[in-house]
């Protein structure tokens, strides 16, 4: 299964951006906390980044960036195909993903298991 940073480094590349130039379009100062993501293989973006990359990059599936279910772009509502990497997930699990309550994004990436 590929991880949070493979799928962001996937969406990357659809948007021909370096880490850099994605760094500065989330106006970001330091481009730290993002090449942290890169650095070592089971990081886990904090629901801080989570949510800029969702304010700054509307056309990204959040919900196919965190679980990798679903299309990596979404249109208007509807989801246009790019890369399709499926992840096991109940119907219920994907709607609380979906529709987030507060403390709940961050209680599923910590307890997302490690991949390998």
């Amino acid at each position: 299964m590929e991880s949070i940073s493979l799928r962001l480094k996937f969406f990357l590349q659809y948007k021909e951006l370096n880490t850099t130039a994605f760094c500065r379009r989330m106006r970001y100062k330091s481009c730290e906390k993002i090449a942290r993501l890169f650095r070592s293989r089971n990081a886990k973006p904090s629901a801080d980044i989570l949510a800029d990359i969702a304010r700054h990059f509307t056309e990204l599936n959040i919900r196919w960036l965190i679980t990798g279910e679903g299309e990596m772009l979404s249109n208007g509502g509807e989801m246009v195909a790019v890369f399709r990497i499926t992840r096991t997930h109940s119907e219920w699990e994907m709607e609380r993903i979906c529709k987030p309550v507060p403390g709940m994004l961050i209680n599923f990436i910590e307890n997302m298991p490690d991949e390998n």
